[in-house]
């Protein structure tokens, strides 16, 4: 089923047929905006991340000054419609972290060329490595995205 806010997101700004909110997120489970400047992922464990102290459970999607839920729970979940979203930011982040779980996992030729279509490097990493690489670079300034799973997720 599709969130009122989605179905409006994807009608003015894409003009397309709405995706699943399922598959991406939706209004109904954006957990926040803060105030901070930057985002410094502080701790994480087998069920989520723990970002400028508050606690996230499950996959996150960090992009600008936003965090969201993101619906895959293993590896293998991870596709071009989870990660649909970079076909609209902008400005487009200069590079995605992609946190794979507690190993890092190869990313299928599809997936690496849709990341390449939106403009983006990609870096993936297991999500240990994906949290530190994202604060370093984030608190450079760069222009960086992260899509994580928890540290517990698998193939």
């Amino acid at each position: 089923m599709l969130c009122f806010w989605c179905c409006v997101f994807y009608f003015f700004f894409i003009n397309e047929k709405p995706i699943s909110c399922t598959t991406l997120f939706c209004a109904s489970v954006w957990t926040g905006t803060l105030n901070h400047e930057s985002f410094a992922v502080c701790r994480y464990d087998d069920t989520g991340f723990k970002i400028n102290n508050v606690k996230y459970e499950g996959s996150l999607v960090i992009v600008e000054n936003k965090i969201m839920t993101w619906a895959p729970k293993t590896f293998s979940e991870i596709t071009a419609e989870s990660l649909s979203i970079f076909k609209v930011v902008h400005p487009v982040p200069e590079i995605l972290i992609l946190g794979c779980g507690r190993h890092i996992q190869p990313v299928s030729p599809e997936l690496r060329k849709f990341i390449r279509s939106t403009g983006m490097k990609l870096e993936a990493v297991d999500s240990r490595n994906a949290a530190s690489t994202y604060n370093i670079l984030n608190e450079e300034g760069r222009p960086v995205a992260a899509a994580v799973l928890p540290y517990g997720g698998t193939c």
